[in-house]
């Protein structure tokens, strides 16, 4: 699942899972964004498709119990 909060420009996008696979697919991303930030990691590809935000999932990232995206709008 996926949760969201936002303070400012920035919209937080917090995964309560490990992704499988090389991306993300956020249904439904209102927010228009300009960069991805993977918090603790750094910066991420990530484009529009639909409605949808769709982030490559970095390799080397550690299992973790929650991953937070941080998406600036544009």
């Amino acid at each position: 699942g996926v949760r969201f909060t936002a303070k400012g420009a920035t919209t937080y996008a917090i995964l309560l899972a490990t992704p499988g696979g090389g991306e993300v697919r956020i249904r439904d991303f209102a927010v228009r964004t300009d960069t991805v930030k993977l918090l603790g990691h750094g910066a991420v590809e990530a484009r529009a498709e639909g409605g949808d935000l769709v982030v490559a999932w970095p390799a080397g990232v550690a299992p973790a119990p929650a991953y937070a995206l941080a998406c600036e709008a544009a």
